[in-house]
């Protein structure tokens, strides 16, 4: 491994004196040099990319890490969450362009009619495009659909009228990433062409961001890529991004690829307040820029406020400060400055992207190779180093201290989280209490969801054993546990088998489901009435069911939902009739 982390270092050391960095000071760059390769090798990233902007100049731009060929610039890493300001700013460039009287926050009924339902009458009724870009819907966000590929884009925006509710409408932030394809179908309405196509017209190309793609178009022989890794005890595994085609569901949250090249220049628009520096033309109109810089809400889920409140005085001496969130941005202080950040992260890939938009300075940063609690703390540091070297201000945070601060913080992530989860953990049955009835094969069945669609549970009778299968890729093994009717998930293919698999994730994702029952003390088929399946929704636990009950319609929606049926009735009627009467003509005998 020493060979490896030596590797890292002189890349980065040629990468600043090759790339542009005739800004920065000897001084500025021997500290990035040892911080950045100390960063690589306390975390365990395997390769990462950077693009640092000061006063509206490129400082710096580069890859590093392994790589054929080698890391640079101009790899291609995907973004994740990053893409949501992409979307938000093609929308609002799309709304402008056409003067249309759609704005934030009209109502989407009134855009695509009382046909749009979620899940309530007063949702479905007010529910505005700031409120999903915002991120403030309350609504689930229902991973596993994406990570399985269960669900077609074309039957999702019908099956939200039974998206679960997280959170009451307005009352925190919570991700909802499959929302974003209403806000996808709204840019198509407007733009009259596919949201690849308009991104690229309106964005990507007046812009010269050339090597920007999407998640769902990339193979894995594509050159320059920076394939998705994962590590597990320790050792680095590498995840197909042919097992990720179910993001293209909510390409418009978490969809776009880029690279250091095209980020920096996509930071110096916005610190140019819509000036392309490249052209000296004007992109997008200030006034657009400013409207999704607008702060929206500041109540933060229980997640956020964790992370939050552990870059603060005085576990960190000078304080990251995060206080709300707008259209795509988190605002916050850092130094007592306006800062404006916001985090990506898929299976594979992480990314921030950060501004002092009062200051001129700018720093994007992605990697591969790590997650959870750790990457959430490498890329704050991280963050929070460059900021100051670009600032001019003593570090506190530097390549003497990085190791150690990744591993208090990381550690008190940790035990915070542990402490919010559930005491319960079910056990790998070992053949205590045995049931002399117990049987495997009653459990096999279809369970259907009327949002996440249906999981089919298997039994193999040669092997004795249960498999669980959900969308295109989730094949699960079935393991029983000492606690009846609960079994232990292990994914055996597809995304879940890779994350599932990684440091940090073994027995927290896909851990474990259980059936319920009509009466405890029968052992038949026709006793198993639905299974629950927690992890995929930990904050819903969404429930499959052999029989699907019936749903009152008119009560949860009202007339207007009469009124829409019976016009959708109507035009099938009329529809049908001019399909019988051009029969008739065609076939007059």
């Amino acid at each position: 491994m020493d060979f490896f982390y030596k590797f890292i270092f002189l890349t980065v050391s040629s990468g600043l004196s090759c790339w542009g960095f005739q800004q920065l000071t000897e001084e500025e760059s021997t500290k990035l040099e040892r911080f950045v390769a100390l960063s690589v090798q306390c975390s365990g990233a395997h390769a990462a990319s950077v693009s640092l902007i000061r006063n509206s100049t490129v400082l710096y731009r580069n890859g590093y890490g392994h790589g054929s060929p080698p890391i640079d610039k101009n790899t291609t890493f995907c973004i994740g969450g990053l893409t949501k300001l992409f979307t938000a700013v093609l929308l609002s460039k799309l709304i402008d362009a056409r003067n249309s009287s759609i704005n934030f926050d009209t109502p989407i009924q009134q855009i695509l009619g009382d046909d749009f339902l979620l899940s309530d009458k007063y949702r479905s009724k007010h529910v505005t495009l700031r409120d999903i870009l915002n991120q403030k819907t309350g609504i689930s966000n229902m991973e596993a659909i994406s990570q399985m590929n269960s669900i077609k884009t074309e039957d999702m925006m019908g099956r939200l009228m039974y998206a679960p509710e997280t959170f009451k409408f307005r009352e925190k932030i919570y991700k909802s990433n499959p929302l974003f394809l209403i806000v996808q179908k709204i840019i198509e309405i407007l733009g009259g062409k596919s949201y690849e196509k308009l991104l690229k017209e309106h964005i990507l190309e007046p812009l010269g961001m050339t090597g920007t793609t999407f998640l769902h178009t990339l193979h894995s022989g594509r050159r320059n890529l920076a394939m998705p890794t994962m590590n597990k005890k320790g050792e680095r595994y590498t995840v197909p991004v042919e097992a990720m085609r179910g993001f293209k569901l909510t390409k418009a949250a978490n969809g776009i690829c880029s690279n250091a090249h095209d980020m920096s220049t996509w930071i110096n628009m916005h610190l140019m307040k819509g000036v392309s520096h490249e052209t000296t033309r004007t992109n997008i109109r200030s006034e657009i820029l400013n409207e999704i810089n607008r702060t929206g809400i500041n109540r933060i889920n229980d997640a956020f406020n964790l992370v939050k409140n552990t870059f603060l005085n005085p576990a960190i001496l000078v304080s990251l400060g995060r206080y709300g969130y707008g259209t795509k941005w988190e605002s916050g202080l850092y130094r007592g400055l306006e800062m404006r950040t916001h985090s990506g992260s898929i299976p594979g890939y992480e990314s921030m992207m950060s501004i002092l938009p009062d200051q001129k300075v700018g720093v994007f940063l992605t990697m591969t190779g790590i997650g959870g609690s750790k990457a959430t703390v490498i890329k704050s540091l991280f963050n929070m180093f460059v900021l100051d070297l670009l600032l001019g201000k003593p570090a506190r945070i530097d390549y003497t201290n990085v190791c150690l601060m990744l591993d208090d913080l990381v550690a008190h992530l940790e035990r915070q989280s542990y402490q919010s989860r559930p005491n319960f953990k079910p056990r790998i049955w070992k053949g205590e209490n045995d049931q002399k009835d117990f049987r495997k094969d009653i459990y096999a069945s279809v369970y259907k969801n009327r949002m996440f669609g249906d999981v089919t549970v298997s039994y193999n009778r040669t092997t004795d054993k249960l498999f669980l299968t959900y969308g295109k890729t989730g094949l699960f093994e079935l393991n029983r546990t000492s606690t009846k009717d609960m079994f232990l998930l292990q994914a055996l293919k597809g995304l879940p088998y890779y994350i599932s698999n990684a440091d940090g994730y073994q027995g927290v994702l896909y851990g474990y489901l259980y059936f319920n029952r009509t009466s405890s003390n029968n052992s038949t088929a026709q006793d198993i009435i639905s299974v629950t399946i927690p992890d995929f929704d930990p904050q819903v636990h969404p429930t499959f069911r052999k029989t699907l009950k019936p749903i009152n319609m008119l009560e949860r929606y009202g007339p207007n939902y009469l009124n829409s049926y019976k016009a959708m009735k109507g035009h099938f009627i009329l529809l049908l009739v001019c399909v019988l009467i051009s029969i008739a003509l065609i076939n007059p005998s």
